[in-house]
């Protein structure tokens, strides 16, 4: 849940970002970053999106919710 944590509060605080740039920032090994995104985007609490011919990671407006809850933060 920690790493989960720490992924769902940088993605609140964007509007996407690169999946490597997302494990760089987290300090999550990208291999097992991967397993948490697919996790996510089965969950329907992130999405997958091209921008500039890469693939950035944001959250949907579920996932912002779960984001919130779980990390006790006010809308």
């Amino acid at each position: 849940m920690m790493l989960l944590s720490r992924v769902m509060e940088f993605l609140l605080e964007t509007d996407g970002i690169g999946r490597t740039a997302l494990a760089q920032k987290t300090k999550i090994n990208y291999s097992r970053l991967f397993e948490h995104i697919r996790w996510l985007e089965d969950k329907e609490m992130i999405e997958l999106i091209i921008k500039s011919g890469k693939v950035h990671v944001r959250l949907t407006e579920s996932g912002r919710e779960f984001a919130i809850r779980i990390l006790n933060r006010k809308k």
